[in-house]
Order: structure tokens, then sequence, then C-alpha cells
């Protein structure tokens, strides 16, 4: 995962130093009735983000668990960023 995020802010940003900071990460985590782990779940996206940009790093979330997720997925992520111009 952590490859595929620098690929994916180097090909839409041109570089990681272009993220002024991570706003906000949302998690959707597809879970059986009764599961309540969802934030553990995502602690990993946030650990990752935070090993990646340091303070820039630090960010709200939220974290859901849904029973049908597209394709099947574990996990779907969606990032808020503040980029430089």
């Amino acid at each position: 995962m952590k490859h595929t995020f620098r690929f994916l802010a180097m090909a839409a940003l041109g570089g990681l130093e272009k993220i002024r900071q991570i706003v906000r990460i949302e998690g959707y985590v597809h879970s059986a009735e009764g599961f309540r782990g969802h934030p553990q779940v995502l602690n990993g996206a946030s650990d990752l983000v935070s090993e990646i940009f340091g303070e820039r790093g630090q960010h709200t979330r939220l974290a859901l668990g849904i029973n049908e997720m597209p394709l099947n997925a574990a996990v779907q992520l969606a990032m808020t960023a503040e980029v430089a111009d």
C-alpha cells in the first residue's frame, strides 16, 4: 500500500512535497453484523500516513462499517489533502 500511495501522489501531483497537510481519512470497512472494530482496522492507514508525512499527516478520521462493498472489497479509503499550488 505504501508504494501505491507514493505512486499515486507522484503521478497526480508531481511529488509528495506538494502535499501540505492530510486533512481527513474516511474508511469504510466491509464487516459482519455486530463487528465493532472499525477504528482498529483503519489504524494501519493512519499509521502509514503519519509515517510518510510526520506532522503533516495528522488528520481527522471517520471509520464506518458497511455490509456490502463494490467488488467485494474489504476496505475503501477516501483521503482529503491540502495541496500546494
